[in-house]
């Protein structure tokens, strides 16, 4: 298991309140629905969150709320993207600016009992997971990230002053002027090396010049690959995790082919759902075994197992795919399933368990991104 999976995955972060409800003028078109590689940014902001931990967040819309129908779940909805609990709200007052959507957030939060609050814009790019957890554990009224003076998002809100915010005039208040009010021992700037902390994307040229970089950094999974040979004990390792990201409350979703009978001789394999435990018959040892072709495939499985591993791309917080062999090296198998456009991908990370004689093969294939070895 590479441990940052897990480790990542399993904390617990205060819920995230982002916001996405101003007019967008200057680029032209809600930002939130910009595309990052195959990914709306909006779900690249999401997904920054959950790559930290995050397990609750709340979307503020107002101008061209109307333009996220059939993106985001009705307003007053919620929906589940991995293991997030994702939900909708509108701000009434959105002529008033950020301030009014971080009031609305914060209500809709404090009311369901969070102790704290992030909130984030939704044009700033956010962090990796470590500055999350930083922030997080900052005791202090107000704690953000800063890289070489600038001040970045998300921004950690305490309990208690996000409860001051409430009554505040929208019309006449600005969380900067609030931050620079606050005393030096209420705010905590968290210095980072993340770069793109200070940026802001308001325009389409500001867009245009980070686009690539951006969908590098939020809109690809990253991939995992275990190599050995066969029979060495791949799928009992897969095993293992699958029950500790499960446990951990992580969503995995995939495919993973165990044998039946003999563990040195198997006379074939089956096709497991991770997600639910449905199996199917994979192969079957064939009674006249030609050269190279000891087995005989089910198609129908086949079939099903690459519709669980797409759904699993759409769903999961992690995709499982056991085993990647000659077959996928061909171009077949379960890659197809793999190497599929699919739009807005849930899964943040992929472990993938790969036959060595197959993974120099595999590799190119996967050219949105290059696997690292465990």
């Amino acid at each position: 298991m590479p441990e940052r999976i897990l480790k990542n995955l399993s904390v617990k972060l205060p819920p995230l309140i982002l916001l996405a409800g101003g007019k967008s003028e200057r680029m032209g078109r809600p930002k939130g629905l910009l595309e990052a590689g195959n990914k709306f940014w909006l779900f690249c902001q999401l997904d920054a969150y959950r790559k930290a931990g995050g397990k609750r967040a709340a979307v503020i819309l107002g101008y061209d709320a109307d333009r996220y129908a059939g993106v985001l779940p009705l307003p007053g909805k919620e929906t589940e993207r991995g293991s997030l609990h994702l939900s909708v709200l509108i701000n009434p007052l959105p002529q008033f600016g950020p301030f009014s959507s971080v009031q609305t957030g914060c209500t809709f939060f404090l009311n369901k009992g969070a102790s704290n609050v992030f909130f984030a814009a939704v044009d700033r790019p956010l962090p990796p997971p470590e500055i999350w957890r930083e922030l997080a554990a900052a005791n202090v009224s107000m704690a953000f990230p800063e890289y070489n003076g600038k001040q970045g998002h998300p921004v950690f809100l305490s309990k208690k002053f996000a409860e001051s915010l409430l009554p505040m005039p929208p019309e006449k208040t600005r969380m900067d002027v609030l931050r620079d009010a606050l005393a030096a021992d209420a705010r905590r700037p968290v210095s980072t090396d993340f770069e793109m902390a200070g940026n802001n994307l308001n325009t389409p040229e500001e867009w245009s010049a980070l686009s690539e970089r951006l969908a590098q950094t939020y809109a690809r999974p990253e991939i995992f690959m275990q190599c050995g040979e066969k029979r060495s004990g791949k799928t009992s390792k897969i095993r293992r995790m699958i029950g500790e990201l499960k446990a951990a409350g992580i969503k995995t979703g995939g495919i993973i082919q165990p044998s039946f009978g003999s563990a040195h001789d198997p006379d074939g394999y089956e096709a497991l759902d991770v997600e639910t435990g449905e199996t199917r018959i994979l192969a079957r040892k064939k009674a006249f075994p030609q050269a190279g072709e000891r087995f005989e495939f089910n198609e129908a499985t086949w079939a099903w197992a690459n519709e669980k591993i797409l759904n699993a791309r759409k769903t999961a917080d992690v995709l499982i795919v056991d085993e990647i062999g000659r077959l996928e090296a061909e171009g077949r198998g379960h890659l197809p399933a793999l190497t599929a456009e699919v739009g807005n991908e849930s899964a943040l990370f992929w472990i993938l368990s790969t036959r060595k004689d197959a993974a120099d093969a595999v590799c190119p294939r996967l050219s949105f991104a290059k696997p690292v070895l465990i």
